[in-house]
Parts: structure tokens; C-alpha cells; sequence
């Protein structure tokens, strides 16, 4: 997970930069149960989120590189 703005302190799912926004919206509503509020396109990749705040300690049981299962 990455944290985008710490101000807020809201953490994004990060995707690869070819992954669709349809895919991106699947792959977030089944890990977190709900479907993102937003999809920022960046060269490095999208991020996919916010998680909501029920939903954090979820995001940190995954290890690294399991994001994008």
C-alpha cells in the first residue's frame, strides 16, 4: 500500500501503469468489498483507493508485490 497524501494519511492500492480502470475497480472492490471513490493515472502506475478506514489492517496483512493479485 501506498500512502499518497500523509496530511490525510489515506493509503491507495498501487497497480501497474497498463492495468485498465475497469481492472483496477475489480481488483480493489475484491480485495476491500467496496469500489474505489478514485483512480489517479501516474506514469509510475495507478493508485486505486482510498482504502476505507475499516479496511487498513486489511491492506497490511498482504507482503510485497501481493497488491496486484
Amino acid at each position: 500500500m501506498k500512502t499518497m497524501d500523509s496530511k490525510e494519511n489515506k493509503l491507495w492500492l498501487p497497480l501497474p501503469p497498463d492495468t485498465s480502470d475497469e481492472e483496477a475497480k475489480r481488483k480493489f472492490a475484491a480485495r476491500f468489498g467496496v469500489a474505489p471513490k478514485e483512480i489517479i493515472r501516474q506514469r509510475s502506475g495507478l493508485l486505486v483507493g482510498p482504502v476505507p478506514r475499516e479496511k487498513v489492517a486489511m491492506a497490511d496483512d498482504h507482503g510485497p508485490g501481493e497488491a496486484n493479485r
